[in-house]
C-alpha cells in the first residue's frame, strides 16, 4: 500500500508518500503559524522514521523553512535540489543573507551543514528545454553524494515498482523580473553577487525587490513525477475514483504552467497521471488549462491565509469545467488530502 498525502501546511508546500516503509518528501514549509506547521511536520511520520529521499523544488522560504524539523526528527539519506548556476547561486546567497535569512543561505551554500555527512546531496542540472527527452534511469540505491543526474533521470525504487522523475527548468521571466526590479532601486546586480557588504548596506531596497516578486526570487523550480515504472497498471487508488489505474502525481512546487507544457515534458508518463499538484497556491499567473485531456484529475492547491487573492476563483472554475477536482488543502487538519494506492495481485 502507497499513501500518498498532501498536508495541511497551509501557504507553503509539504507533500510526501510513503511506499511500505520507502519514504520521499516533496518540500516542507510554510508561511502560516510556525508552531501549527512545525507540528504537522513532526506528526508527519513514527518517530525516528527515515526519509529516503527529500526533493527540493526552489529555495523561496514557504517550501524549504520547515526543513529543520524534519533534520531534527527524521533521518534523511537523499536530498535532490535543483542545480543552480553558479552566478545565479552567488546572487541567491547574498540576497538571503541581505534579507536575514542565512539558514536558506546556507541551504543553498552549503547543504551538507544542514543535513550532515550521513546524507547524499545529489543535484538536478538544469534543462533548456520542455520537450519529453529519455535520460536513462538510476537506481535510487546507487545515488551517491555530490553527484549531478540530468533533468528527466528516471530514479527507480526497484523494490517497490515505482520511479521518480525530476525536471529542472530554468525560469528566464523571472530573471528579467527580477534585473528590471534592481534598476527600479538602482541596485547594482553584479555588485549584489559580488559584495556581500553591498548588499547588506542595501538591504532595505533587496526586501522590496522581495516584497515586489513575493518571495518568487528563484529563477529555478523543480518538477518531479511519481509513478509505477515502466508498463506497470497493477496499481489503482482505494477509496478514490480509480481513474483506470492512473496513479502517477506531478509535483509542481512554484512553477509555471505557461513556461513549462507539463504533458510534453512527461510524455511518457502521461497515461499514469491522475494527480496535478497546482503550482504557487492557485496563483491564475501560474496556471493554464492546456494539460486538460477530457479525462479527471485531482488537484490539490496548497493555500492559507493570504493577501494575494489565492487560490483564483478562475483558476477553480477552470478545474470544475475540466471535469477535475479542486482539492483545498490548508492549515485544517480535516483539509488532508490522502490518497491510498495499491497493487492488484
Amino acid at each position: 500500500m502507497i499513501n500518498r498525502v498532501f498536508h495541511p501546511i497551509g501557504q507553503g508546500a509539504f507533500y510526501s508518500e510513503n511506499h511500505i516503509g520507502f519514504n520521499i518528501v516533496y518540500d516542507c514549509g510554510s508561511s502560516g503559524k510556525k508552531r501549527i506547521a512545525e507540528n504537522v511536520v513532526k506528526q508527519s511520520f513514527l518517530p525516528n522514521a527515515t526519509i529516503d529521499i527529500l526533493f527540493i523544488s526552489h529555495f523561496d522560504s514557504d517550501h524549504v523553512n520547515r526543513i529543520p524539523v524534519l533534520t531534527n526528527n527524521f533521518k534523511i539519506k537523499n536530498v535532490i535540489l535543483p542545480l543552480l548556476h553558479p552566478e545565479d547561486k552567488v546572487l541567491l546567497i547574498n540576497i538571503y543573507k541581505a534579507l536575514g535569512r542565512t539558514d536558506i543561505a546556507t541551504l543553498i551554500e552549503t547543504p551538507e551543514d544542514i543535513f550532515g555527512n550521513d546524507t547524499n546531496i545529489i543535484y538536478v542540472d538544469i534543462s533548456e528545454t520542455d520537450k519529453e527527452i529519455n535520460e536513462g534511469s538510476i537506481n535510487i540505491e546507487n545515488l551517491t553524494n555530490g553527484q549531478i543526474i540530468r533533468s528527466l533521470t528516471e530514479l527507480l525504487a526497484v523494490d517497490y515498482d515505482w520511479m521518480f522523475v525530476p525536471h529542472n527548468y530554468l525560469h528566464y521571466e523571472r530573471n528579467l523580473k527580477l534585473k528590471n526590479l534592481f534598476l527600479q532601486y538602482d541596485l547594482d546586480i553584479d555588485r549584489v553577487k559580488t559584495d556581500l557588504g553591498y548588499a547588506l548596506y542595501h538591504r532595505n531596497d533587496i526586501k522590496n525587490v522581495y516584497k515586489k516578486l513575493n518571495g518568487g526570487i528563484n529563477e529555478n523550480s523543480m518538477f518531479v513525477y511519481s509513478g509505477p515504472i515502466g508498463d506497470n497498471h497493477s496499481f489503482y487508488t482505494k477509496h478514490l475514483l480509480d481513474q483506470n489505474g492512473r496513479v502517477g502525481c506531478i509535483y509542481s512546487g512554484d512553477a509555471d504552467f505557461n513556461r513549462v507544457n507539463i504533458r510534453n515534458v512527461f510524455a511518457r508518463y502521461w497515461d499514469k497521471v491522475g494527480t496535478i499538484q497546482v503550482p504557487h497556491h492557485g496563483d491564475v499567473k501560474c496556471y493554464n488549462d492546456l494539460f486538460f485531456d477530457g479525462r479527471s484529475y485531482f488537484c490539490p492547491i496548497s493555500v492559507g491565509e493570504n493577501g494575494y487573492g489565492h487560490p483564483s476563483s478562475a483558476v477553480i472554475q477552470s478545474i470544475l469545467s475540466n471535469n477535475s477536482i479542486p482539492i483545498l488543502v490548508t492549515e485544517k487538519n480535516s483539509s488532508t488530502f490522502r490518497q491510498y494506492i495499491a497493487k492488484r495481485n
